[in-house]
C-alpha cells in the first residue's frame, strides 16, 4: 500500500478514479433524482386521470338521470294542469326504476308537491318551495343539479336533480326533480368499483366543498380541506357543480418512490467501493513493472543498445517492454539506413533537377508557341487593314474621284443646259449616297455598332440580312436555349467568326440557302453556320508561308483558341461548308 502512495503514477490512478467516480455519481443522484421525480409526476398523473374517469362517469349518470326527468314531460298523456293524475304517475313511476333517485316527484310553479314515488302520503301536497333548489328552479326556470342542503323541517341533507315541466303551450307549468340521499349507497355505488389502496378513497364534492358521497362512508358531509399527509388530485365535473377528488396518504403514494431512493443510494455507495478497490488493484499492477521498464528506457537513453528488457509479462506492460527491446534493435539498424536513406536522397534531388530542367523547357517551348500564336494574330490583323486600305482604295477613293470628275464635268456644262445638269447632278447625287454606303460598310466591317446597341444576335440578323439577303441567298437565324448576355470578349470573337463565315458565303460559296445556329449551353455558347455552296479545300485553313489564301478562316479559329474554345470546320467541294465554334463561359 505504501509503494502505492508513493509513486506518482499510483497517487494519480487513485486520484483519477475518485475524479472518475465524481460524475458517475453525479449522474446517478441525477437520474435517481429525475426517477423520483417522474414516479412523482406520473402518480399525481394516474390520480388526476383516475379523478377525471370517474367525474366523466359520474357527469355522465347525473346527466342521463337528469334527461330521464325532462323526458317525463314528452310521456304520453302528460299534463299537471288536466287534473288526470294517472299519466303522470306512470311516467314518474319508470323514472324511478331506471334511476339513481330515492324519490322522484312532480311540483306546480308553486312548490307544491303533485305526485311522487315512491308513495310518500306525507309528501304529497308538501309546499317546497323554500328548498334552495326548488326556489332556484322556480325563478330560473332551468334544469339544475344542486349543492347538498339541509332541508329546513329535518335533518338530514339532500341532493336535487329538478328539471321543468311544459304545458302543451309550451310554457313551464311545473318541476320534475329527483332526491338523493348521500347516506345511502346510490351516489357512493357509483365510485367503489374502482380499486383503490389501503389509505386511498374517493370523494364526491358540490360546490360548497361539502363532501356528499366518498368511497369512505365517515366522510360524507365533511368539509373536503387539504392536508399535508395526503396527496390529492381534483377534477372537476363539465355539466355540474361538482368536483370528485382522488386522495391517498403521503406514505402509501410515495412508498415505491422512497425505496426507488434508498436502491439509488445503495447502488452508488456499492458503486464507490467497488471502483476504489478495482482503482487500488489497477495501481498495484502498474507501479513495479513500470519501474522496471523506466530503468530500461534510462539505459537505451545512454547509448547502452546491448543490455535485453526483462520480461515483465503479457499485459500491456509486457506488450510495452518488448516493444522497447525491438526498438533497441531496430536503432541499430536504423543508423545502417540513414546513410542509404541519404544516398536515395541525393539521387531524388538529381531525378527531380532533371524533372525541373524538362519543365522549364517545356516553358520555353510554350513560351515559343506563344510567340508564333501572336505572329498569326498579327499578320492576321495586318490583313484586315489591306482588306480595309484596299476596299477604301478600290471602291471609296474611286467614287469620290467619279463624284470629283461629275462635279467638274457639270460645272462646264452651258447654263442653257439645265436638263442636262440636273441629269449629271443627279448622278453626282446617287453616287455620293453609294459612297456613303461603301463607307458605311467599310466602318461596319471595323466595328459594328448594332453589336453594341442590340446585343449578338440582332447584330447576327442584321448582317445577315444586309449581307445575303440582297445576293437572293435564303438565309435563316435560329437560336436554341434560354438567350442570356455575354462577355464583350466572347461576343466580338463569335461575331468576327459569323462575319468572316457569311463574307464568304456572300462572295465565294455561290450558295442558295444558309443557316446561323447559336445554341446557348449550361456552360458555354456555340456557333453553327452552314451553306449549300460549292465548298472549299480544308487544308487552306493551314497556308504555307507568304500565301494569304484562307488567312480569314486562320483569323477565325485564332480568335476561338484565344479563349479557350474549339473551332471545327467540315467541307467538301460541292457540299458546302458546315462551320462549329463551341466557347466555354465563366473562365
Amino acid at each position: 500500500m505504501d509503494s502505492i502512495f508513493k509513486s506518482n503514477i499510483g497517487r494519480r490512478m487513485l486520484l483519477l478514479a475518485a475524479v472518475s467516480m465524481f460524475p458517475v455519481l453525479t449522474a446517478l443522484a441525477v437520474s435517481g433524482w429525475l426517477a423520483v421525480q417522474q414516479s412523482q409526476a406520473r402518480l399525481a398523473h394516474e390520480s388526476q386521470a383516475l379523478a377525471q374517469a370517474t367525474g366523466n362517469h359520474l357527469d355522465y349518470i347525473l346527466r342521463q338521470n337528469l334527461e330521464r326527468l325532462n323526458n317525463i314531460q314528452f310521456a304520453p298523456g302528460i299534463d299537471i294542469e288536466d287534473g288526470d293524475p294517472e299519466p303522470e304517475r306512470r311516467a314518474v313511476h319508470s323514472t324511478y326504476l331506471g334511476s339513481i333517485f330515492d324519490t322522484v316527484f312532480i311540483t306546480d310553479l308553486k312548490g307544491t308537491v303533485l305526485w311522487v314515488e315512491p308513495s310518500r302520503p306525507d309528501f304529497v301536497g308538501a309546499d317546497i318551495s323554500a328548498y334552495p333548489p326548488v326556489a332556484q328552479a322556480i325563478f330560473s326556470k332551468k334544469p339544475i343539479i344542486s349543492d347538498a342542503f339541509r332541508q329546513p323541517a329535518g335533518e338530514r341533507s339532500l341532493v336535487y336533480i329538478i328539471s321543468t315541466l311544459r304545458n302543451r303551450e309550451g310554457q313551464v307549468a311545473g318541476l320534475v326533480g329527483g332526491e338523493i340521499d348521500p347516506v345511502k349507497a346510490s351516489l357512493r355505488e357509483l365510485i367503489l368499483p374502482v380499486r383503490l389502496g389501503a389509505t386511498s378513497y374517493i370523494d364526491i364534492i358540490d360546490g360548497n366543498g361539502v363532501v356528499v358521497a366518498s368511497s369512505d362512508p365517515q366522510r360524507t358531509f365533511t368539509a373536503a380541506t387539504d392536508s399535508r399527509e395526503v396527496v390529492s388530485e381534483l377534477a372537476r365535473l363539465p355539466n355540474a357543480p361538482w368536483s370528485v377528488a382522488v386522495s391517498q396518504s403521503k406514505a402509501e403514494a410515495l412508498a415505491p418512490i422512497r425505496a426507488l431512493e434508498s436502491r439509488f443510494v445503495i447502488a452508488g455507495l456499492v458503486s464507490l467501493v467497488f471502483v476504489f478497490m478495482l482503482s487500488w488493484g489497477m495501481a498495484r499492477s502498474l507501479v513495479k513493472p513500470i519501474g522496471q521498464l523506466k530503468a530500461v528506457a534510462q539505459n537505451i537513453t545512454q547509448g547502452n543498445l546491448l543490455q535485453p528488457v526483462p520480461w515483465l509479462g503479457s499485459d500491456e506492460i509486457g506488450e510495452l517492454g518488448r516493444s522497447f527491446d525491438i526498438m533497441r534493435l531496430e536503432l541499430k539498424k536504423s543508423l545502417e539506413e540513414i546513410q542509404e536513406w541519404n544516398r536515395q536522397l541525393e539521387a531524388k534531388i538529381e531525378e527531380r533537377t532533371r524533372q525541373l530542367q524538362d519543365s522549364y523547357r517545356e516553358i520555353e517551348r510554350k513560351e515559343a508557341a506563344r510567340g508564333q500564336l501572336l505572329q498569326k494574330i498579327l499578320m492576321v490583323q495586318e490583313e484586315e487593314r489591306k482588306r480595309v486600305a484596299r476596299e477604301l482604295h478600290d471602291e471609296t477613293t474611286q467614287s469620290i474621284l467619279g463624284l470629283a470628275m461629275r462635279l467638274e464635268a457639270a460645272a462646264a456644262i452651258p447654263d442653257s443646259e439645265v436638263g442636262r445638269i440636273k441629269k449629271m447632278l443627279n448622278d453626282v447625287r446617287k453616287l455620293a449616297v453609294d459612297t456613303l454606303d461603301s463607307v458605311h460598310k467599310v466602318i461596319f466591317d471595323l466595328r459594328p455598332s448594332v453589336l453594341d446597341d442590340l446585343g449578338l444576335l440582332s447584330a447576327i440578323r442584321w448582317y445577315v440580312q444586309n449581307r445575303l439577303g440582297e445576293l437572293g441567298i435564303k438565309a435563316r437565324v435560329e437560336v436554341t436555349g434560354d438567350e442570356r448576355e455575354l462577355p464583350p470578349q466572347v461576343e466580338i470573337a463569335l461575331f468576327r467568326v459569323a462575319q468572316e463565315a457569311i463574307t464568304n458565303i456572300a462572295k465565294h460559296a455561290q450558295a442558295h440557302n444558309a443557316l446561323v445556329n447559336v445554341e446557348f449551353r449550361d456552360a458555354a455558347v456555340a456557333l453553327e453556320i452552314e451553306d449549300d455552296g460549292r465548298g472549299l479545300d480544308v487544308s487552306s485553313l493551314n497556308p504555307p508561308a507568304g500565301e494569304t489564301q484562307g488567312l480569314g478562316l486562320l483569323g477565325m479559329r485564332e480568335r476561338i483558341l484565344l479563349l479557350g474554345g474549339t473551332f471545327q470546320i467540315e467541307s467538301k467541294p460541292d457540299s458546302g461548308t458546315h462551320i462549329t465554334v463551341a466557347v466555354p463561359l465563366g473562365q
